[in-house]
């Protein structure tokens, strides 16, 4: 039934190439990875040009705030497209519109179109072959193009300054949710590179929203404003808790985000709350299961990790907290595991391989999960290579009254979700949450 679906997918798959960790970190000229994509858009017609652009980057929250906005604009009557990256379980998932996931039907017929454009890059200009994100964005915006979106909004892949994302040349509205330590091989080492990195994204003319807290970071993106013409609005969680469906008070630091964005834009207050009460995202604290529960969360980063460990506390009680973990492979396990240690009951590590890069070896990571363990604490552990096989015997191991948590990559998150949501009933429904 989507055949021609899984072809344009597995021949986007096949332009994933492994790059150096610290491919752009490193980099000389670092406006090549932007060059790369004007050439491929250009050779499109220029298929980014002519949209509102909404465009968010920050180190957590992104992807939240970004579909909270979407859902605003989309309650308030608006032909809306959102570009979210990466995607949980399925490709379709970066690319949606007016409530649904691109139709594989329509995604194919995009990226024939662009794979037509890359062939011929290949031919004539190989030394600026397209990356795997640049092309996927290309599909992207075609699509929001085809089906003529008045709105567009998008979240950064990496970054932001030199991200494939960042080509729009009109003024758009710029949110910055907050400047964490991720993405250190690519982005750099010190708050102050990232934060250049993010700051990237604001343009002359842009009005601009940041819940960034730190002093030291405000005076940064405040320079990349003044430098552009423009201000900053800072936002942060209000006396009233605002409704949202994701759990978590970091989630109330995204609302208030997304609320002032709206505010600003002039939407109705309708809109904006009911925008945010419905905004949802897999692998967000996801409850999937009840009986026994089960968590799934994509958390990657420090930032992340801590905010899921706040959360988790609204869960309790619980007899034992079971951890289904992997890391992707360029990830410092370390600030990831140790939030855990003194939660977890028992560790089920595993893995995971994709295209173009895979995870930690979950011996590895147990072995640092054991040197972290607390004195005079006994860690239980096991490693099982196969995330559903790990899963399984989870299962089997797990009281009603236990709590299972998965985490430590949205990779790993995506693929064990397939349990409970496979890919094809996500792309015959159109919707990440087939069940709503």
């Amino acid at each position: 039934m989507f055949d021609t679906y899984h072809q344009a997918v597995q021949w986007l798959e096949s332009t994933i190439t492994k790059q150096a960790p610290s491919y752009m970190h490193t980099a000389g000229d670092k406006t090549f990875f932007l060059e790369r994509t004007r050439r491929l858009f250009k050779r499109l017609g220029n298929p980014e040009r002519g949209f509102q652009v909404v465009h968010v980057t920050g180190t957590s929250g992104k992807g939240s705030t970004a579909m909270m906005v979407y859902e605003m604009l989309r309650t308030s009557g608006k032909r809306v497209g959102l570009y979210t990256s990466p995607f949980v379980t399925t490709t379709a998932e970066n690319i949606q519109s007016n409530g649904q996931l691109i139709a594989p039907v329509d995604f194919a017929i995009c990226t024939r179109r662009v794979r037509k454009v890359v062939e011929k890059i290949a031919q004539e200009e190989p030394e600026w072959y397209p990356s795997y994100s640049e092309i996927l964005f290309a599909i992207g915006v075609l699509y929001f193009q085809k089906i003529q979106c008045e709105w567009v909004v998008v979240e950064v892949s990496c970054g932001g300054r030199f991200d494939v994302t960042n080509i729009f040349l009109q003024a758009k509205w710029c949110v910055l949710t907050n400047i964490g330590m991720d993405h250190t091989d690519v982005l750099g080492t010190t708050l102050e590179e990232i934060a250049w990195h993010k700051t990237g994204i604001i343009q002359p003319g842009s009005t601009v929203f940041s819940a960034e807290r730190a002093s030291s970071i405000r005076k940064i993106i405040d320079a990349e404003a003044k430098k552009q013409g423009t201000a900053v609005h800072y936002v942060e969680p209000g006396k009233m808790t605002i409704a949202t469906r994701m759990p978590g008070n970091h989630q109330q630091w995204n609302a208030a985000l997304a609320a002032a964005v709206g505010e600003k834009m002039g939407l109705s207050s309708h809109s904006i709350a009911n925008g945010i009460q419905v905004a949802r995202l897999p692998a967000r604290v996801e409850l999937i299961q009840t009986q026994p529960r089960v968590i799934i969360d994509g958390a990657h980063s420090a930032p992340k990790m801590e905010a899921l460990v706040q959360t988790l506390e609204t869960f309790r009680p619980w007899k034992k907290l079971r951890v289904l973990f992997a890391a992707k492979e360029s990830k410092n396990v370390n600030t990831l595991v140790a939030p855990l240690i003194p939660l977890a009951d028992y560790f089920y590590f595993t893995s995971f391989i994709l295209p173009g890069f895979g995870s930690h070896h979950p011996h590895a990571v147990q072995e640092v999960a054991h040197t972290l363990a607390i004195t005079g604490r006994t860690l239980n552990s096991r490693v099982i290579l196969q995330p559903l096989d790990a899963l399984q015997q989870c299962m089997e191991e797990t009281d009603p009254e236990d709590l299972v948590l998965i985490t430590g990559s949205l990779y790993l998150a995506g693929e064990i979700r397939t349990y409970w949501i496979t890919e094809e009933l996500m792309l015959r429904t159109r919707r990440c949450f087939p069940q709503d």
